[in-house]
């Protein structure tokens, strides 16, 4: 066999030498990095989520609308019915209150029973609406009360329609 010799530009030049960041090192690195870019992220959310919610609870107060409560009939008068209506059932209430539902000449009184189970049938064949007179309403009904009016913040209002809801 003959010795060959590569051409000069083919010799291997000697690779220089680096040096290696040690793993720890590289972790601690990237983990500071990452701490940094959550805090930073937290703090824009934070100050944005309270900017928000200032300019929505600004404008939805001058917003608001109500025109309807649930609640349980407490009494019965000659002038309407006292209701307590819950905040749990009413989202825009924020404690439970007595409120006057005050009878109308044109106020219409009706009651819905809907069934305890509803089966295969069509849901409006399930569910039934027939009119009350004033007198039919008593202590412990479930009510729902409507109103034309915008009745936010108000315990005593006109209603339109009072609807007894009964489960059977």
């Amino acid at each position: 066999m003959k010795n060959i010799t590569p051409p000069p530009n083919l010799v291997p030049v000697e690779t220089q030498t680096t040096k290696k960041v040690p793993t720890w090192l590289a972790l601690l690195i990237l983990l500071s990095c990452a701490a940094l870019a959550a805090f930073v992220f937290i703090t824009l959310m934070q100050k944005v989520s309270v900017d928000f919610s200032l300019e929505t609870e600004v404008t939805s107060r001058s917003q608001i609308v109500v025109n309807s409560y649930l609640g349980e009939i407490t009494k019965v008068d000659k002038d309407g019915v006292t209701f307590l209506a819950e905040a749990y059932k009413n989202n825009y209430l924020n404690q439970d209150l007595l409120l006057v539902a005050q009878i109308k000449s044109t106020t219409q009184i009706t009651v819905l029973t809907l069934p305890e189970k509803i089966d295969a049938r069509p849901l409006a064949e399930q569910i039934t609406k027939k009119e009350l007179k004033f007198s039919d309403l008593k202590v412990g009904q479930i009510i729902k009360v409507l109103s034309a009016e915008n009745i936010y913040r108000q315990t005593t209002f006109d209603v339109d329609l009072i609807e007894v809801q009964d489960v059977k």
